[in-house]
């Protein structure tokens, strides 16, 4: 019998703090951006607009006949009779109903959308700012009631259109907004919450984790110590095998076989070594040859002083008397290579990584001019992306990044600040910012 275990779902929401509160610093890295105060309140001044616009027909046609039956000029059933009775019946339902609809289709479209009339002909979308997706209508309908239900007395919609300027959190969010978890970001110089593929991507490029770098290899050179010990590259023993040297120390000691640990050691007793005062190289000279009953031979020559003493002397117990071992120049040491500096590269959400150690041109094809003559292209595949799209050079510790004019726009993200690149004006992307070109993202980090 198998027993199936059922994984529980994780409910979490990305961007929370700890105690459940909504994190200002993820929503920034997403790219998104407050919506400015300016135009949140030329939104209102359209919504307002347009519903003052719906109340004419109401004030011009029925309100001066409901006047006058309040003033007692007629009476009630004079006022049924009155020849503008039916008019002003007309206006009046006409009112009714189109500002009816306007307000349902305005909490409606709120609520899936994030959008009204004003909001979105200012560039302004308003979204729940815990799960940074759709406020519902049932939050649209609240921040409604919150906003207008104080009608009665004038100052209440004004308190709390203005309230959004004592936010603490300097997010720009007012009494309403607070009330129905909402949250107005800008879709022009920011990120548009509504575009399913940019968020997706936005999201798993800030939940990435950072790629580790690369760990430098160690040097094959010639340790530069005093004490002679690891990998010799140029270093053999007497066997011919390559192998970690001895320490300089155990090499020079007396009587040590001369080529290391895995020299063959000399046939017969060794003989005790005579202990003999240094000499320097420069001073080195042969002992005079043994008398012979043969004319005196020409002396010999004096070795260079690189062989140290030679071997000789008189023959004791039919072995040759071993002299200390003949010094070896120092080793020439090989300075130690210098770590190369890092370059840097574009990490791009789809994986593919661009490094940039010169001109490199990023478009769906991009094509080389005059000025281009060199560079490197590279083919990103997305409809979103312009033939030639913007061009990257290496500067400093990040990337200078230029827009070649491309349909949908460049943007640098830094540290919470959004930056919409002009055309053919060069802008600097440190290591850790994010640009945005097309419906793609990319990291800018080191090679």
């Amino acid at each position: 019998m198998e027993i199936w275990e059922v994984a529980e779902q994780d409910d979490r929401i990305e961007g929370l703090t700890a105690d459940g509160k909504p994190d200002p610093d993820y929503a920034a890295a997403l790219g998104l951006k407050d919506a400015p105060l300016g135009r949140r309140a030329l939104a209102a001044a359209v919504d307002i607009l347009v519903y003052a616009l719906l109340q004419v027909p109401y004030l011009v046609f029925t309100l001066p006949l409901l006047i006058k039956l309040v003033q007692g000029r007629f009476g009630f059933a004079r006022f049924l009779s009155h020849p503008d009775f039916l008019l002003a019946a007309i206006a009046a339902a006409a009112t009714t109903l189109l500002t009816l609809v306007y307000v349902i289709v305005q909490i409606v479209f709120h609520g899936r959308r994030g959008v009204t009339l004003g909001k979105s002909m200012t560039g302004i979308r308003s979204i729940n700012v815990k799960t940074l997706e759709r406020p519902g209508v049932g939050k649209a309908f609240i921040r409604a009631l919150v906003v207008w239900g104080p009608a009665i007395v004038v100052v209440g919609p004004i308190a709390f259109l203005v309230s959004p300027r004592f936010d603490k959190e300097e997010r720009s969010r007012g009494w309403h907004d607070k009330a129905a978890d909402t949250w107005m970001v800008d879709v022009r110089e920011g990120l548009d919450p509504y575009d399913e593929k940019r968020m997706r991507i936005a999201r798993k490029t800030v939940a990435a984790e950072p790629v580790a770098e690369r760990k430098s290899l160690p040097s094959l050179s010639t340790p530069n110590d005093n004490d002679g010990g690891g990998y010799r590259p140029s270093g053999r023993v007497s066997a011919g095998v390559l192998g970690v040297s001895r320490p300089k120390a155990k090499r020079d000691e007396p009587g040590a076989a001369p080529g290391g640990s895995l020299a063959t050691p000399a046939s017969g007793p060794a003989a005790p070594t005579p202990v003999a005062p240094s000499i320097p190289p420069s001073r080195a000279v042969s002992p005079p040859p043994p008398p012979t009953p043969t004319p005196t031979p020409p002396p010999t020559p004096t070795p260079p002083p690189s062989t140290g003493v030679t071997m000789g002397g008189p023959v004791t117990g039919g072995h040759a008397q071993q002299q200390p071992p003949a010094q070896q120049p120092p080793m020439q040491q090989q300075p130690p290579a210098q770590p190369r500096d890092r370059g840097v590269m574009l990490k791009v959400d789809s994986g593919e990584r661009i490094p940039v150690a010169g001109l490199v041109l990023v478009g769906r094809d991009p094509a080389l001019t005059e000025n281009t003559l060199g560079a490197r292209t590279v083919s990103i595949i997305d409809v979103s992306v312009s033939k030639t799209h913007m061009s990257l050079r290496p500067s400093g510790d990040g990337i200078e990044v230029t827009d070649r004019g491309s349909t949908n726009g460049t943007v640098v993200v830094h540290e919470g600040a959004t930056r919409r690149l002009t055309a053919w004006e060069p802008v600097v992307a440190p290591v850790g910012a994010m640009i945005r070109f097309g419906d793609r993202s990319a990291l800018v980090r080191h090679a």
